[in-house]
């Protein structure tokens, strides 16, 4: 569970926030039980702000039937506001549409995936990228967003997300914030979570020469979506976000400060 105590940004903080799109990152080591769950609640929780939240699902790929992120990149559609006009947050498949970004910056486009997806999505304040590591690291190399990678506390092995939170750092070079979502109503768990944690935290510094965020949220979809536990990630997520301005399209860190002068989290 979350033990934070959250310090309000600055006015001017506050101001960009409000002006800027936010890009935040989920990294998919295909443990839909434990990823999905956070996922919904996070975006419950932004929703709860008022936020508008376009998910980009690049663990399921485009089609005629199932259009996404490729056909908005083809021009074929772009959501407009009467597409939020009754609900605040959609899910567009991605899978299809990163790769092609991914092959875009290779070549050396002009614009980059972040700008597109800015100017694409301009009708949302919160663009959630959900993806593989290999897919993050391949479509968003170098660019200060440090993505969410979820373990679920009940998987055989902490090796996979070990591999992944490699995987970003070396081949992207981005660095990962782990949280292991566990049943937060139990004890047992909690305890669990926390050697875990300093498992991941030890194999990276050991091999990896990093240290690294660990967090632990609940496992379970929330019915307040104002909870102190992932209100407080989802806050937390918004400070540290990649924000694409839409007047320059600069691409720049909401807050570039370190965490502790806005959290002091049982970081594990």
């Amino acid at each position: 569970m979350l033990d934070v105590n959250f310090n309000p940004a600055t006015r001017e903080n506050e101001l960009f926030i409000q002006s800027a799109q936010h890009v935040i990152v989920m990294a998919s080591n295909g443990d839909w039980h434990g990823e999905l769950p956070l996922l919904w609640n996070l975006c419950s929780a932004w929703s709860g702000m008022s936020y508008t939240i376009a998910v980009l699902d690049a663990t399921t790929p485009e089609s005629d039937n199932n259009p996404g992120l490729q056909q908005l990149m083809d021009n074929r559609h772009l959501p407009t506001e009467s597409d939020l006009e009754y609900v605040n947050w959609a899910i567009y498949p991605a899978a299809l549409g990163l790769s092609e970004l991914a092959d875009q910056l290779m070549c050396n486009e002009t614009a980059t995936p972040l700008q597109t997806l800015g100017h694409l999505f301009n009708n949302y304040e919160i663009i959630l990228i959900y993806a593989s590591a290999q897919n993050l690291a391949a479509c968003l190399p170098d660019t200060g967003i440090e993505p969410l990678l979820p373990l679920r506390m009940n998987t055989v092995s902490i090796v996979p997300t070990y591999q992944a939170l490699k995987h970003l750092m070396l081949k992207g070079r981005l660095q990962a914030t782990t949280v292991t979502v566990v049943d937060t109503s139990n004890p047992m768990d909690l305890m669990s979570a926390q050697h875990v944690n300093q498992r991941l935290q030890d194999c990276a510094f050991n091999f990896l020469g990093q240290h690294i965020s660990t967090l632990t949220a609940p496992s379970q979809i929330l019915d307040d979506p104002a909870a102190e536990d992932i209100k407080t990630l989802a806050l937390r997520l918004l400070e540290r976000a990649v924000s694409v301005r839409q007047d320059s399209f600069a691409l720049t860190r909401t807050s570039a400060r370190p965490l502790d002068p806005f959290f002091t989290a049982r970081q594990h």
